[in-house]
């Protein structure tokens, strides 16, 4: 899944920036992902659809809260197309603030041309995280560079793999968990769920399937919860659940409460 956190029209179509974060597990299989570790996939694409280039362009993205755990992955990767020169990437680290920046190098936008990056930030501990965008350029007839801010905060629940089973194809039978953690049962939107879990529409959600979070997606333990009841059509009654204690990652159990806030805000 993408989180969006960036898409806007400015100055009656002269551009349109749109930044993604792929927090998910669906992580390309060269990415190592270390214990207790994610990865961030900041994904930026500019289109400018004005008839005059973006001259001057650069794009700052800062990290406050755990951004000193975080730093640029080693295997950094850009693509980009219909652009003069590729985007590269530096970092920063704000001591002042605890906070982490990445900064792009200077490039430009052609005109009716798109300019695309991605970029990979290891998160070598779990937690929301805030942070802050800027765009900057130059376009022939304004006397002064345009900048652009926009504030995000980046969710538990993407930077963890997320996926799905049958509980009847399980060895044993569920264990409640409510009364171990902190959030008892939980009510989540249908819609959330197959969203987040990737539920295929020819699947029904119904009570003898789990759901589960889990540190990336080549790992063998998880947070488990299923659906115990159901609201109408629309929302599922849930409980925290353990299939198996091989099956349990503890380190994740601290993080319920804020999984279950974290997916009940969720728009879609």
């Amino acid at each position: 899944m993408w989180y969006n956190i960036y898409d806007r029209k400015l100055l009656l179509k002269i551009i349109i920036v749109t930044i993604e974060l792929q927090l998910d597990g669906a992580y390309e299989e060269s990415l190592v992902v270390q214990p207790g570790s994610s990865i961030l996939k900041v994904d930026l694409t500019i289109s400018n659809e004005n008839k005059l280039p973006l001259n001057n362009s650069q794009i700052a993205i800062v990290f406050f809260e755990n951004g000193q755990n975080l730093r640029l992955y080693e295997h950094d990767s850009v693509e980009s197309k219909d652009s003069i020169n590729p985007i590269q990437w530096q970092t920063q680290n704000n001591s002042a603030d605890n906070g982490f920046t990445i900064t792009s190098s200077v490039f430009s936008v052609e005109p009716e041309k798109t300019q695309s990056t991605y970029s990979y930030i290891a998160l070598e501990k779990l937690g929301q995280i805030s942070g802050s965008m800027s765009f900057t350029f130059s376009i022939t007839g304004v006397p002064q560079p345009i900048k652009i801010t926009h504030n995000f905060l980046v969710y538990l629940i993407y930077q963890l793999s997320r996926g799905y089973i049958d509980i009847n194809n399980q060895q044993t039978e569920p264990v409640d968990l409510s009364g171990d953690l902190e959030s008892n049962t939980f009510n989540i939107k249908l819609g959330v769920l197959r969203s987040l879990f990737g539920i295929p529409h020819v699947l029904g959600i119904t009570k003898d399937i789990s759901l589960c979070f889990k540190a990336d997606k080549c790992a063998t333990q998880g947070l488990y919860f299923r659906p115990i009841n159901f609201i109408g059509d629309t929302v599922a009654e849930c409980t925290w659940v353990s299939l198996d204690k091989s099956l349990d990652d503890m380190r994740l159990y601290s993080h319920a409460s804020t999984l279950v806030k974290e997916m009940q805000n969720v728009v879609l």
